[in-house]
């Protein structure tokens, strides 16, 4: 350096020393920038995640609720081609090959039947129940 600038340095009071600590100074706040933008990045982040696992979780029950319809209107049919039938309709799987079901049991009171359908997809299950009389 020549004696010029350093010369100038001192008479703006800019010493080696108050470079240092303003050197410090600035490494902090960036520090603290990236940090601030490292926390904003993984609120979004976890956001996202909760957001897809809600999605998720309705279209469960929503899969869940029509499967069990679909048991209710499986049953209805089976009474109407015969309003003797009584049985159960057992666990069917659907899609084929896949892994949620429905079912459905009849149960007769006086001249009222009860038929309940049971739809499963994923962790959820859902029961519809319906009162039909039949032959009326």
């Amino acid at each position: 350096m020549s004696a010029g600038k350093t010369n100038a340095a001192v008479e703006r009071g800019l010493t080696r020393r108050a470079f240092v600590g303003r050197a410090g100074f600035a490494h902090l706040l960036c520090l603290f920038v990236m940090l601030m933008t490292s926390l904003l990045t993984l609120a979004m982040i976890d956001g996202s995640v909760s957001r897809w696992a809600a999605v998720r979780n309705v279209h469960e029950y929503d899969r869940a609720q029509y499967l069990a319809a679909a048991a209710v209107h499986q049953a209805v049919y089976e009474l109407e081609e015969d309003s003797g039938w009584r049985g159960p309709i057992a666990d069917t799987t659907f899609p084929a090959g896949g892994s949620d079901t429905f079912a459905a049991t009849v149960t007769e009171d006086g001249g009222e039947l009860t038929i309940v359908g049971v739809g499963s997809a994923g962790a959820v299950t859902r029961t519809i129940s319906v009162t039909v009389t039949v032959g009326g």
